[in-house]
Formats: structure tokens, C-alpha cells, sequence
């Protein structure tokens, strides 16, 4: 298998044969073999049977569904572990990022084993476009980076570097940081943003501040207790 292209779901019933029509047109001309796994991600707006009438149409489709909504880096997690591509590419179902960009991300990928989406012109609200921007720099400064968007959903990774790392809780935002630590090259690529126009956005200040500052500090230590040496001579 070539490319797995795993999908986060969580209460986006109105938004899914949208998202899976444009994902398909866009993947029409690839020539290359992929899957794609959605996770369900303990929906409960009938997400699932949506997914189901999908899945009786392609042989492409693998459904998760986990038991309840365990959050994004568990449900990111899951798709990784079952995932059989040699390149994993990850993408939300509210049709924010467009599916159009993933040939982008495959085709600019070159010698990156992990080539993030940075969302251009981004169509959210001037709370969370602000508060975004004031993590990113805090982030940065903290962990000596200068990375401009961690937060898009849409990367491309090489599963054989993600097998290597140790994933934690709330590790989305960090995982740049994460295949630096282990010596892997990272990379950004520009992609389009879209205002969302079903569902409700599952991300805010409250719930993101705490769980992340502390996840930042641990992620910060990690990397300054890397253990780096040279050896001068060996007999």
C-alpha cells in the first residue's frame, strides 16, 4: 500500500459525502494505491451510518469507530497503528482543509518525513485566529522553533519514521517537534482554509489552554534531555 489517508470524525454527518465527493475527485488521477480510514470518533449525530452507506460503495473505505470521543490524538493514534501506506496522510471531515491539497503535500513531499499543511488566509473567527497565532509564538519560544502553523490538521508523514516516535496525549500540536527530537526533517507547505459551514467546531481557548501548556512543558523537557554525543575515538 503506498498512501493511507486517515480521516477524523467526530459529528460531521452533514458535512461527509461532500467531503468524501471531493476527496475522491481529487484523488481520481493519484495512480497510486491508498486507503482510506475513517475514525469515528464517538459521534453520536449519525456520523456512522453515513459512513457505512460510503463504505458499501468503495473498497477503499476502512471504518474505526471507537467507543466514545476520546479526542484527536487518540483518534490520530488509532489511524496510525492501522494504517498499511508507506505515507499517512491526516485530514479533518469538516471540509476546512481542502482534499485538493493533499496532491500538493505528495508531490512537494520529497526528502520531508513530515510536511505540514500551513493554512493561508485562514477563514475562522478573530478569536481563534489571534489566539492561534499567540500559541504558535509562545510555543516557539519556548521550545527555540519557528514553526508558523502547528495546529492544521493536513500533514504528510512517512510511517516508518512515526513507528520510531513514542506518541502522548494531546502530542498533535507537537508532533514537528516530536520527529525533530528523533532526527527526522520537517517541512511546511502553504494550503487553502475554508469557513466551515456545517457542524460546530470542537476546539476553543477553554479547552485547549491548559491541557496544552502542561504538554509543553513536557515536550520541553524532552527535548533538552536529549541525549547528544560525538565519539571522539573508538578501538
Amino acid at each position: 500500500m503506498d498512501i493511507s489517508i486517515i480521516i477524523l470524525v467526530h459529528n460531521e454527518k452533514e458535512n461527509l459525502r461532500g467531503f468524501y465527493r471531493s476527496l475522491k475527485q481529487a484523488l481520481r488521477n493519484i495512480n497510486r494505491n491508498y486507503e482510506l480510514i475513517f475514525i469515528d470518533d464517538g459521534s453520536c449525530d449519525g456520523s456512522f451510518a453515513e459512513l457505512k452507506n460510503i463504505s458499501l460503495q468503495d473498497n477503499t473505505v476502512r471504518l474505526i469507530r471507537l467507543e466514545k470521543n476520546y479526542g484527536m490524538a487518540t483518534g490520530l493514534c488509532v489511524g496510525f497503528r492501522k494504517a498499511r501506506g508507506e505515507i499517512i496522510v491526516t485530514i479533518d471531515a469538516d471540509m476546512q482543509n481542502a482534499p485538493k491539497d493533499i496532491i500538493s503535500l505528495l508531490e512537494n513531499m520529497g526528502d520531508f518525513d513530515l510536511l505540514c499543511g500551513v493554512r493561508k488566509e485562514r477563514q475562522d473567527n478573530v478569536v481563534k485566529i489571534i489566539s492561534s497565532k499567540f500559541g504558535n509564538f509562545f510555543r516557539n519560544l519556548v521550545l527555540n522553533e519557528n514553526f508558523e502553523d502547528t495546529g492544521c490538521g493536513l500533514r504528510a508523514i512517512r510511517k516508518e519514521c512515526l513507528d520510531k516516535i513514542t506518541l502522548y496525549k494531546n502530542f498533535e500540536v507537537f508532533l514537528p517537534t516530536l520527529f525533530l527530537i528523533n532526527g527526522f526533517k520537517v517541512g511546511g507547505l502553504k494550503v487553502s482554509h475554508k469557513k466551515r459551514n456545517y457542524g460546530r467546531p470542537k476546539f476553543n481557548i477553554r479547552n485547549r489552554l491548559a491541557k496544552y501548556f502542561f504538554a509543553l512543558l513536557v515536550i520541553w523537557w524532552l527535548k533538552r534531555n536529549k541525549i547528544i554525543y560525538n565519539i571522539l575515538e573508538e578501538d
